[in-house]
């Protein structure tokens, strides 16, 4: 009886008590879970911070890159181009030397296959003479799109990159060709933006929206109304569908290297077509009187004043620096093929030796 007596006297806990304490931590739980992984949560700004901290770490060692390539270059200790010269000290090239890069590669012809092209980030870049691959096709809103067809550009010129001294290669691209030529399309050979007042104005943005059934598209430099009755994006959206209006800004361009503009009455003041630099960019190594064809990678959006919408990837056709259309905007497609030509960046220490007549030999 004394043992049953201590026992009603204990003090225990109800069920009553056990669930409101289980409540209660679940909902302690609960708020904790919210506070460490919501939108607004420990966890998620912990990580948001995190990427901030290494986009701006990124970002200032870019900055620094950038300014040590400077200070380099101004003391001549990296590669630096002023058009058709590229220098390193008292080394003096002119673009479209020939270099004796051996890049390696079965069924490249490395004898004579390798030109000074330039300087970028203050490295030495060569050219392939010849074409690394003859015809190779892109097409429609496939290749354009998330920068498809550069990205199959460059994998294509990657296995030249791999020859002594080298630290990598890539496709040609449209600046380049523009190092070289002086070209900006912001100030053409005849002092003025590209296209300058036109729909098709380097930089000019275009806002494309459907009125009464029709396409109407307006911009600082004057509006209209499309002489086509649809417009699909290269994504597949569809105006007054997917979307009730878009702008697109243009930053197309194309031009002849000895007028620096679209037009060959302008006065010259580009390269001369018996430069050496000339014959490097655009005529056919095999046969001078002809040119070469070949893509840049780098993609294009072509506002008209047709009102449809050009997407596409550079290239050079025909002795110019020009626009490759690839798809438009009234849902036409087109598939060309042009030839590809690849740049390789040279290592840092490498010092280049003269071999008489404005070739080099490529040395440590």
């Amino acid at each position: 009886m004394k043992i049953k007596n201590e026992l009603k006297n204990k003090k225990g806990i109800t069920l009553i008590a056990l669930v409101i304490t289980i409540i209660v931590l679940l909902i302690l739980a609960g708020v904790t879970i919210a506070t460490l992984t919501g939108e607004n949560g420990i966890l998620t700004r912990a990580n948001d911070a995190k990427e901030k901290t290494e986009e701006a770490s990124e970002k200032e060692n870019t900055i620094l890159s950038q300014y040590d390539t400077i200070i380099k270059q101004e003391t001549g200790e990296a590669w630096k181009q002023n058009k058709t010269i590229v220098s390193k000290g008292d080394t003096v090239l002119e673009v479209g030397d020939y270099v004796d890069y051996q890049s390696g590669v079965a069924g490249y012809q490395d004898e004579n296959g390798w030109r000074v092209l330039g300087a970028e980030d203050g490295k030495l870049l060569l050219l392939s003479t010849y074409l690394v691959t003859e015809n190779y096709t892109l097409s429609g809103a496939e290749d354009y799109l998330n920068d498809t067809g550069v990205k199959k550009l460059n994998a294509e010129c990657e296995k030249y990159g791999n020859g002594l001294y080298a630290t990598g290669a890539r496709s040609v691209k449209a600046e380049d060709i523009d190092r070289i030529t002086g070209y900006n399309p912001e100030k053409t050979g005849n002092g003025e933006i590209y296209e300058k007042g036109q729909i098709d104005e380097y930089g000019n943005e275009v806002t494309y929206k459907i009125e009464n059934g029709n396409i109407i598209y307006s911009s600082k430099n004057g509006s209209g109304t499309s002489e086509y009755t649809s417009f699909i994006m290269p994504d597949g959206r569809v105006l007054g569908t997917d979307i009730n209006e878009i702008t697109l800004k243009s930053n197309a361009y194309y031009y002849l290297p000895k007028t620096l503009t679209n037009n060959w009455k302008d006065e010259e003041v580009g390269l001369t077509d018996t430069s050496k630099a000339y014959n490097m960019l655009f005529t056919n190594p095999t046969d001078e009187s002809s040119y070469i064809t070949y893509w840049l990678a780098n993609t294009y959006t072509e506002t008209t004043t047709t009102g449809r919408v050009i997407w596409g990837i550079y290239g050079v056709p025909g002795g110019n620096k020009g626009n490759i259309a690839l798809y438009a905007s009234n849902d036409k497609e087109k598939t060309i093929s042009y030839g590809i030509r690849a740049v390789v960046s040279i290592e840092d220490d490498v010092v280049l030796n003269g071999n008489g007549e404005n070739r080099w030999m490529l040395t440590k």
